[in-house]
Order: structure tokens, then sequence, then C-alpha cells
């Protein structure tokens, strides 16, 4: 069973609003079932940061109304306490998959001392997919990933290395490896960036190359910041990786018609990774987000909007036409890069455009880094939204996001996605996705 890290954040004195407990503190866990719901609710109505678009109104006193019997009456129940506590598990799996939050996680122990658990990103593959709510709740009861690999979750940076451009990843055996492959596909002077874990899998992947003439990156998540500052082997990597990337992007004398920039199944990471892979593109910032976050006594207290910006790094701008591609599963960072390249053509002049399906809908922060442009003198746990912890043994641990984001424009896309400009149905071994995208720029 994976491992989670439990944080415990600063304790709140804040207002919630049904049943209201002391301002103090929440009522201490008694270990009852009614007792582990109505926490649970609690800290939800006064941590989580969506409720402008899920509870506008009295949604989320529903809930409450709805459920706390039925955990009332587990308390009552002469089943075995396994029973009880598997269905006391799929009525927060109920609860959760009606909310908008893509990073939103919750972890609740059982007699075998495991954790199951509900993650929101998961059941919106699972159900895009078309598999029911009672065999998505059961996945997630057994902790059985297999689902996964009929979703889109399945199309990522690896599957697309193997599958697309016949690079053979399990020929380098290196831990940490960065250098030329050679390819049996249509990539040339293709160059990988490969990080294994420690049980030798392959923990992080980036690939860059020259397709007819484009050049094409892919990655499988934002994690470049975290191996900056890590050993020496593997920071060494990561800056050859991109000073490489760089160069291929500022390398006036090369014949590049455009770039394809395939996101799909990017899972995100680091906030500061956006602006260290997507800075030597532009040579002025680009504002593509604003922020807010949950703050104040009440459900729908919020902080002003705060805007959020790529910051440059180039001396001019990249002038060729630009494909992004996504699926599903690109999320998080992998989001927020989709919202950027549609900012550059929307209000900045690039020739952009995206293809593939929709993303997953998250692009708010599941945790603070130092490029989230809020003043230097906050500390962002002041905010509350993040995680919060049920029990002195940790019975119930739930993960969410700290802050709500929209779209310069004023639309927010949380829960939604963003849609791509070219619908393009998952193919498998044809890959119509990346063919799109190529036959897009070669038609600039």
């Amino acid at each position: 069973m994976r491992k989670i890290i439990l944080l415990v954040l600063i304790c709140l004195t804040l207002f919630s609003c049904r049943p209201q407990p002391d301002l103090q503190q929440l009522e201490e866990y008694d270990g009852s079932f009614s007792s582990l719901f109505e926490l649970y609710w609690e800290n939800m109505n006064r941590n989580y940061v969506f409720w402008a678009l899920d509870s506008p109104s009295s949604e989320w006193d529903e809930v409450y109304d709805e459920y706390y019997p039925l955990f009332a009456a587990l308390d009552l129940s002469q089943e075995a306490y396994d029973a009880k506590i598997e269905t006391a598990f799929i009525y927060f799996c109920e609860i959760s998959k009606e909310l908008s939050d893509i990073h939103y996680s919750l972890y609740l122990c059982f007699p075998d001392g495991d954790y199951r658990s509900f993650a929101k990103y998961r059941y919106v593959l699972l159900n895009d997919s078309g598999y029911t709510d009672e065999e998505i709740f059961s996945a997630f009861l057994s902790d059985d990933d297999s689902l996964m690999n009929s979703t889109e979750y399945s199309e990522n940076a690896e599957s697309i290395a193997r599958n697309t451009f016949g690079i053979n990843l399990d020929s380098i055996s290196e831990r940490v490896f960065f250098g030329e492959v050679r390819t049996s596909g249509p990539l040339e002077d293709c160059h990988v960036l490969l990080i294994r874990d420690e049980d030798g899998d392959i923990g992080f992947l980036a690939f860059l190359g020259i397709y007819d003439d484009v050049l094409y990156f892919s990655f499988s998540s934002f994690m470049f910041t975290e191996y900056l500052y890590s050993n020496q082997e593997t920071k060494q990597c990561a800056e050859q990786f991109l000073d490489y990337w760089n160069t291929l992007i500022n390398d006036e004398g090369n014949s590049l018609k455009g770039l394809i920039v395939d996101l799909r199944g990017n899972t995100g990471g680091y906030n500061n990774d956006i602006s260290l892979l997507w800075g030597p593109l532009i040579k002025n910032d680009v504002h593509i987000m604003d922020y807010r976050f949950k703050e104040g006594m009440n459900r729908l207290d919020y902080t002003p909007w705060t805007e959020y910006f790529v910051h440059s790094s180039a001396k001019k701008d990249f002038n060729h036409p630009i494909a992004v591609i996504t699926n599903k599963a690109t999320a998080s960072n992998g989001e927020i890069s989709a919202l950027f390249f549609k900012a550059l053509d929307d209000f900045y002049g690039f020739d952009t455009a995206s293809f593939g399906n929709s993303t997953s809908g998250g692009m708010g922060s599941a945790y603070m880094d130092n490029n989230m442009n809020i003043t230097p003198d906050e500390d962002p746990y002041y905010h509350n939204g993040g995680q919060f912890l049920v029990g002195n043994n940790v019975d119930l641990y739930v993960s969410t996001q700290n802050s709500l984001g929209r779209y310069r424009n004023g639309t927010v896309l949380e829960g939604e996605g963003i849609a791509p400009d070219y619908p393009i149905e998952r193919s498998g071994a044809a890959d119509t996705r990346l063919k799109a995208a190529l036959n897009w720029i070669k038609s600039r």
C-alpha cells in the first residue's frame, strides 16, 4: 500500500457554519463513525477552497443532513468493524466524487493498518473511461490500480517514447542518464533524461528531438526544480538537458519549422518549473492566471485575486508555430502549461494550437513554493486550505488544494479542464494526435 506523509498544519481559529464548534478548535474525535464524519465535514467546511463552485448556496449543508445519519447508524450497527469501515469508506467516496478539486485525496485507516484511498484524479480518469461508480469504488477499496491501464493515464511520456518513437528505454541501465539515444521511429537527434527510483523503475522521463524539422518535447512531470537541487550526478544531468533544450530553442541558424510540446500524461509537479521550461520562449513576462485563497470565518471568504506570471528568460520571442498535445491525464502544472500556451495565442500574438482531449481540471496549487507571487511577508500557511487529519492515530487524512485558479479572462476551469482547439480521439499505435499537431505546424 502506498505510504503517505502526514503533515500537521497550524491550528486555525475560523468559523464553521454547521454545526458550530468552538472557534478555537474542533470537537475532539471520540472514535465513533459519527464523530469521524462530523470532524471531516467541519474541516472541509473551513478549509476547502472550492466552495464558490461546489457549494454556492446550501449544498454542503445538504451533504451533512444526508450523511450524518448514515454514519451515526454505523455506530449502532451490529456488523463487524471491518464491514462498517468499508461502508464508511464508500460513503466518503460518494461524497468526494462530487468535489471539483482534482488534487483532492482522502485516506481512511483500516484495521490492517493500511490506508484505503480515494483520489479525485483517478476517479475522473476512470469515470471518463466509462467505469461505473461501483467498479471504481471497488477498485479504490481493494487498492487495485489495474483499471488505470485502460484510461488515458497509460498514454504518457514513457508509452509515447516506446511506442511512437521506438526509444528502447530498457537499454539505458544507468540510474541517472542524459545523452543521445538511437530510435527506430521518426525522431532524430533524440536526447533523453531518465531517472530511476530506488527499485530501478523509471521515476522520471524527458526526451526531445527533431521530428520532420519540428522540435518535439515530452516529459512525465515537472520535477526539474527538485533535480537541480539533488545530488551532483542528478543535478548535472538535469542541467545538461535544460541547456540542450535552451540551445535548440535559441539557435537562430537551425531549420526548425515549429515546436510540439506533448503534455499527455503529465501529472504536474513544481511551480518553478513553469518559468524554468517556458521562460526561454518569451522575452516578456506573461500573465496567464489569477489565484485566490480561502481565508476568513465563512465558507465563501477568500483573499483577493492575485495575478500569476510566467517569467521570461529569452532575448526574443520564439517565432515559430507551437502545437500542444493534451489528454485527460494532463493535470496540475501540465494544465497550467496548456493555459500558458493558450494565453500566448489569445493575448500575446503567438501562433499556438492545442490537440487531443480536455485536461483533467486541476489548476490550483496543492502546496506552496516560491513562485506563487504572494507578497514576500506573507506566510502561505496562514491561508486555510491544504491538508487536515482526524484522530490521534490518523484515522482519516485529507489533502486538498490551497488555492483556486482562473484563466486571465476570468473563466474558472477548475473541475472542468481545458478543451483543445482540435479534439482528436486517442488512436493507439497510429498516434493521430501527434500527426494532427505535426500537420497543423506544416500548414502554417
